[in-house]
């Protein structure tokens, strides 16, 4: 993980345990694979994936948008390039930030 990192997040919890901020509807832990579909398949397969270990946050209001944060770390062997290193084909350090603002629409049955 960068240095920073770890100081966000704790500054985070801190600020939601201080009732200073608004708690996320949900906490999540979760393992993720990214890669592109076609590298699995064909004759020339490729190993442009990272594997990660997650924890996020997600905010969810009642008429559908929603605000998720997530803090991971990659678990792909790192290489290294000259001066340009990398996990998987994710180019530099293991820490792994994704930011996603969206709309759920509710299905009733």
């Amino acid at each position: 993980m960068s240095s920073t990192s770890p100081l966000i997040l704790c500054g985070a919890a801190v600020l939601s345990l201080s009732a200073c901020a608004v708690l996320p509807n949900r906490l999540s832990a979760y393992a993720e694979h990214i890669s592109h579909t076609c590298q699995h398949f064909g004759s020339e397969p490729t190993n442009y994936g990272y594997n990660t270990l997650n924890i996020s946050a997600r905010w969810q209001s009642r008429k559908g948008p929603f605000l998720e944060i997530s803090e991971g770390y990659n678990l792909t062997p790192c290489w290294h390039g000259g001066s340009v290193s990398g996990c998987g084909a994710l180019e530099g350090p293991r820490e792994v930030f994704s930011a996603r603002a969206g709309w759920t629409w509710r299905i009733h049955k």
